[in-house]
């Protein structure tokens, strides 16, 4: 099983659109947002961001093969 956009964007409450969502460093360490997930847990660390979000735009995100998790799934 694998997350789908809408976990994040319908269940926790994200709005999906950049920039619409006022999500600090500060908030993800504190376990809100995405830190509710990527906590090395559930998910990989807020210390690995580039995994999904690319400092390009127009670049793919670094998602490639797959991590084991303790999390319901396999990325």
């Amino acid at each position: 099983m694998r997350f789908r956009c809408k976990v994040c964007h319908q269940e926790l409450g994200f709005e999906m659109r950049a920039g619409a969502n006022q999500v600090l460093m500060a908030d993800i360490l504190d376990g809100k947002f995405c830190g509710m997930c990527h906590n090395n847990q559930i998910a990989w660390g807020p210390e690995r961001c580039d995994l999904c979000h690319s400092a390009l735009k127009g670049t793919p995100p670094g998602i490639v093969g797959g991590a084991q998790t303790s999390g319901p799934g396999r990325w």
